[in-house]
């Protein structure tokens, strides 16, 4: 038997560890369904917590928020398969859960400054 008289039981321990486990939960769960949901309320719903405490361990353990990560996550992607993969730009909008590509487009061109096609077509470049 292991002796637990000299172990005392921190209770913020216990809070980083639900915390940190909920945000690994989060990452999970957005591997899962970045390309189908982008709201955090869904998320949230889903991890049984609120969008505020959602947004919080994020940001704890992340530096970003969790829209931030999901947008990430499909920049990511994105980037992944106009690279490696020759679908057709309406085709990765419809991938990604976008209504067109035109939504995709002016995402994609919102957060890498550039349009996916002019990704594709210099990036490819460097990797032949």
């Amino acid at each position: 038997m292991q002796n637990f008289q000299n172990k005392t039981l921190d209770i913020h321990d216990l809070q980083y560890n639900f915390d940190y486990d909920l945000f690994n939960k989060f990452l999970q769960l957005l591997e899962h369904e970045y390309n189908k949901h982008i709201d955090i309320k869904f998320y949230a719903e889903k991890l049984k917590t609120s969008v505020r405490e959602l947004s919080l361990i994020s940001v704890r353990y992340s530096g970003k928020t969790p829209k931030k990560m999901i947008t990430y996550r499909r920049i990511i992607e994105a980037k992944r398969i106009l690279l490696y993969e020759q679908e057709s730009i309406k085709t990765i909008a419809d991938m990604l859960g976008f209504h067109n590509q035109f939504q995709f487009s002016k995402f994609f061109k919102e957060n890498t400054g550039v349009s996916p096609l002019y990704f594709r077509l210099q990036n490819k470049k460097k990797i032949i």
